[in-house]
């Protein structure tokens, strides 16, 4: 009696084969997708949501540090430089003043903030802190700047964008604390279709700037947590968030490209201008006057009686108000200002309505609002567009002397 023989498989055909490998790598490829995709989202949300916490908490402190500093200048205008107290007041004033540069860094990010930037050479900007980025390395780790020779124009905040790429040297110097090398290379980058949708860009023409060290680099983990506050890794911290946040407002993107043991390379794309326009002209000076009266806006009586404090040594005459409705019924009695001093948030002041009565009460005022930087200065009324300055809280009588003889005696 004979046994069954088994059934041998049929030969897969080549093409079938292929076929399938095919559908394979579609597969991977749409659920790799989609992982990146959902931990994008999730970045974003976490981000979205330290903003909103960071931009409040800033806020809160705006005052108080304003009323800290205010209070020390003019302690220091009354004590003896040889004192006893001299010395500690300017200890107070120099923590108050560091407090003021994390306010910034807090509200850096925030994207409400009154975000104001202007067409800059990315190369020009790395050049003029070189000095700066060279200090914030050892003297063990080797500083290589290349940069392109073709016009790198973009738009940004500078100040912003200097502080982005010092924080990336500090970083690095924690990644390679003996010895290593640190680069920074510029160059013109033409995004296609695939690689500008990877990056949630438009495609076109960027400006490719390539910040890499050769320090321990990072897991894939740590790279996927890079860019969020606070996390575990040493590169990720409240720097790199705000470098984020700073290319974001820039309409660009940052990656980060890591391998264990071997380094990091940091990746900016901004968008290229390649025919810059004509900067628009300032608005016309206002002409000197014997006795300029400002009007103070404030709902709150300590923060009022600080302004004032501030500007009558300079001889300025003040009107006070907590309201802008109240103010506006001096200014439309005939009382004459020539310039209108009042806090951006939590007033009506930048109301369409509020702003043409103020152009038609006061036509020749300037107005002047003090804004966080959690906090963008929308002006409705067309009339008063061109009249329009602000001040970033918080600050000291000099920085508002400052502000206030620039636009009203330049």
């Amino acid at each position: 009696m004979s046994k069954t023989q088994p059934q041998a498989t049929p030969p897969v055909a080549p093409q079938d084969l292929t076929q399938q490998l095919a559908e394979l790598r579609s597969q991977v490829t749409n659920l790799v997708q989609r992982q990146t995709e959902a931990s994008r989202e999730q970045v974003n949300q976490k981000i979205e949501s330290f903003s909103r916490l960071a931009s409040s908490i800033a806020g809160d402190l705006d005052s108080v540090v304003t009323h800290v500093l205010s209070n020390c200048d003019f302690l220091l205008e009354r004590a003896h430089p040889g004192g006893p107290l001299y010395a500690y007041i300017a200890e107070i004033k120099n923590y108050g003043e560091q407090a003021v540069s994390l306010i910034r860094r807090l509200t850096s990010f925030s994207s409400t903030r009154a975000f104001k930037p202007a067409m800059m050479n990315i190369n020009a900007i790395i050049k003029t802190i070189e000095r700066q980025i060279a200090d914030a390395l050892c003297p063990a780790i080797t500083l290589s700047i290349n940069l392109t020779p073709e016009r790198c124009i973009v738009r940004t905040e500078p100040s912003e964008m200097e502080r982005t790429f010092i924080q990336f040297a500090t970083n690095a110097k924690e990644f390679m604390p003996d010895s290593g090398s640190f680069t920074i290379e510029t160059t013109i980058a033409e995004l296609s279709g695939a690689t500008a949708r990877k990056l949630e860009l438009a495609p076109g023409k960027y400006v490719s700037v390539r910040i890499a060290d050769t320090g321990a680099g990072m897991d894939a983990a740590a790279i996927a947590r890079v860019f969020e506050p606070y996390s575990s890794t040493k590169h990720s911290n409240i720097g790199l968030f705000t470098a984020f946040a700073t290319v974001k407002m820039c309409a660009g993107a940052i990656q980060c490209d890591s391998v264990k043991g071997k380094g990091t390379v940091f990746t900016i794309y901004l968008p290229l201008i390649e025919q810059p326009g004509d900067a628009a002209a300032p608005a016309a000076a206002m002409k000197l006057t014997s006795q300029l009266t400002i009007a103070v806006i404030e709902e709150e009586p300590l923060v009022r009686s600080l302004l004032r404090q501030m500007l009558a040594p300079q001889g300025y005459r003040v009107l006070e108000a907590a309201k802008a409705e109240e103010m506006l019924k001096t200014l439309e009695g005939g009382e004459r200002t020539d310039l209108i001093l009042a806090d951006a948030a939590g007033q009506d002041i930048v109301t369409k309505e509020t702003g043409d009565r103020i152009a038609k009460a006061v036509p020749d005022a300037l107005l002047l609002l003090m804004t966080s930087d959690n906090a963008a200065v929308s002006m409705p009324s067309k009339k008063l567009e061109s009249k329009v300055h602000s001040i970033q809280k918080p600050f000291t009588p000099l920085q508002l002397r400052d502000k206030l003889h620039d636009i009203l005696h330049a």
